[in-house]
């Protein structure tokens, strides 16, 4: 994990968020709160915020999502406090969480395709550094939707502290094939998690039930891996429900740092309810000792895999990266798990290209910062990346969107400096 690059943005966690609008009433008007996309170009990407939410979406082709999701996060254990790392959401939902407070500092920095998030909580310092493996010279990398989260906590104390830190993630299979700015509604139905502990690692899938060998857009799996240093005790929750109050899965984070492995059986969906009766959510809890000037590093990989796009007029397309992966939506575990055992070498490939950008453009950190920080749109963009078919002949297609009001690909005349 190494330094910031001397271009990268950086703010503090308690700065206040500038309100922002639309120049023109009804177009697009995002959350203010935004960070570096993680995902591959052509995959999708997902927004963390710069506070530590997840709060755009845009895992559809020509559309994106604008809504932030209180089951998809991060927290922190030290001694006998804990605290989710974003903002209290409206309403009950994880009303058990204890939410971002004013009594943990940090700060957010961001150079694509990375981010840090750092916390001061107490004697622990933890630093997440997030990316999606975007390198220049590497298509079927950068192409892959897959993100590492690797966390250090370290001991700044005088004595020895008990740290922990946690990941949950809702199953989405199923979320993002329509159209709308808002949060998918009773998408759940057919939706299931369960554990997975392999060598080197452990983690949770999240399934849904499909009848196709290929499914249809917005369909598939994701995956969420995490392995530790040697000393760091891992547990997995594989299912509790991100829509109730969460009390079962944070009681036992925020009391021992590890979260439960087995909650039972319940139902996500059903047709007979007017609401939402439960959403499958997963959790990953990696506990540790430390002793004063100790650290330890804690390594999650997230992954996608929803192969099939799909354009307004109906015509489907599959991934770049199902060429190497397939196209049954069935490996999001293989993908993540690549994640965990190239997230070195993505890493210093990447510090590499921050490097060189940084000496051809001398010292006008203005000019790197843009040059590197405008490319987000790659991934957050909703930029289509096609597979080549080897049936037809037709080669790969890279395809970018006018922008989500004017959702149109590839519109040079209008777009001249995608050209």
């Amino acid at each position: 994990m190494t330094g910031h690059p001397q271009f990268a943005f950086t703010r503090n966690l308690h700065d206040p968020i500038p309100e922002t609008r639309s120049k023109v009433e009804g177009q697009l008007h995002g959350p203010g709160d935004m960070g570096v996309p993680i995902g591959g170009i052509g995959t999708g990407g997902i927004t963390q915020s710069c506070r530590g939410g997840f709060n755009r979406w845009s895992l559809k082709t020509g559309s994106v999502k604008l809504f932030r999701e209180p089951a998809c996060g991060f927290a922190l254990r030290v001694g006998d406090d804990a605290m989710a790392l974003q903002p209290a959401p409206e309403g009950d939902q994880l009303s058990a969480f204890n939410w971002l407070g004013q009594d943990i500092d940090g700060s957010y920095t961001g150079a694509f395709p990375k981010a840090w998030h750092e916390y001061r909580f107490g004697a622990l310092r933890a630093v997440q550094e997030s990316y999606s493996p975007v390198i220049p010279g590497d298509v079927d990398t950068s192409a892959l939707p897959v993100a590492v989260f690797r966390w250090r906590l370290e001991n700044t104390g005088s004595e020895p502290i008990d740290a922990a830190v946690m990941a949950h993630w809702a199953n989405m299979s199923g979320w993002f094939d329509g159209w709308g700015t808002e949060r998918p509604y009773r998408r759940n139905a057919g939706n299931s998690n369960s554990a997975i502990t392999n060598e080197g690692y452990r983690g949770v899938l999240f399934d849904r039930v499909r009848f196709d060998e290929v499914p249809p857009e917005g369909v598939g799996q994701f995956a969420l891996l995490g392995q530790a240093d040697p000393g760091v005790e891992i547990s997995v929750c594989p299912t509790f429900d991100g829509l109730g109050d969460g009390s079962d899965v944070w009681s036992a984070f925020a009391e021992t740092g590890a979260v439960p492995e087995d909650l039972g059986w319940w139902l996500a969906d059903t047709g007979f309810a007017e609401a939402e009766t439960g959403m499958p959510t997963g959790a990953i809890a990696a506990r540790v000792r430390l002793e004063p000037g100790q650290s330890a590093q804690v390594l999650f990989s997230l992954a996608w895999d929803l192969p099939i796009l799909r354009f307004g007029s109906g015509r489907t397309h599959q991934r770049y990266y199902t060429k190497d992966f397939g196209t049954d939506g069935k490996n999001a575990e293989a993908i993540a798990a690549r994640g965990l055992g190239k997230a070195a070498r993505w890493s210093d490939a990447i510090d590499a290209w921050h490097t060189a950008e940084i000496e051809d453009t001398g010292d006008t950190k203005f000019r790197t910062g843009m040059r590197i920080n405008q490319l987000f749109l790659l991934v957050d963009g909703m930029t289509a990346l096609t597979a080549p078919d080897a049936g037809s002949g037709e080669p790969s297609h890279l395809g970018l969107i006018e922008c989500p009001d004017y959702p149109y690909y590839n519109t040079l005349d209008l777009w001249i400096y995608a050209s």
